[in-house]
């Protein structure tokens, strides 16, 4: 499973592989009257023409004492909460789902690594996966996430 940034992606889909995406499978475009994430209407083949690496964004860092330090405005986290649903509108609102994050961002840095006693971290939230990335009819580049594909075995003559 990729998660976040994801050094050295591209090695795994160089270009001229072939994914199959499964029906259901959430797929972004860029075609106009078209843009944004919709699910795949059937099930295809494609061919990556390039990978996108993912991106994972530094909110905090834990200090040897335990203590946290935000490194990120609210504002700038108020995309992340709506993309999953997290209620910003309020102070309360706010507080409450950048607390969801931080939780998330620490599960994350714990899963990942085994921690150091006695060290400071920098703590990052994992923002989007890397996504396989083909050129789509008009032109117009269409992607998915990497781990909702599958990549299809070609026959050897």
């Amino acid at each position: 499973m990729y998660r976040g940034y994801t050094k050295g992606i591209k090695a795994n889909f160089p270009k001229g592989t072939k994914v199959r995406i499964r029906k259901g499978t959430p797929v972004h475009g860029t075609a106009p009257g078209k843009e944004g994430t919709r699910p795949a209407g059937r099930t295809y083949t494609v061919t990556v023409d390039h990978v996108l690496d993912g991106f994972s964004q530094r909110i905090g860092v834990l200090y040897r004492d335990g203590s946290w330090h935000w490194m990120i405005r609210e504002k700038d986290l108020y995309g992340v909460m709506e993309r999953r649903g997290l209620p910003y509108g309020t102070a309360a609102d706010t507080e409450a789902s950048m607390e969801v994050l931080k939780e998330e961002a620490l599960r994350n840095w714990r899963e990942s690594l085994q921690p150091e006693a006695g060290t400071e971290h920098d703590i990052y939230l994992h923002v989007t996966n890397p996504t396989v990335r083909w050129g789509g009819s008009g032109g117009y580049w269409s992607d998915c996430d990497v781990n909702l594909v599958e990549i299809v075995e070609e026959d050897k003559p």
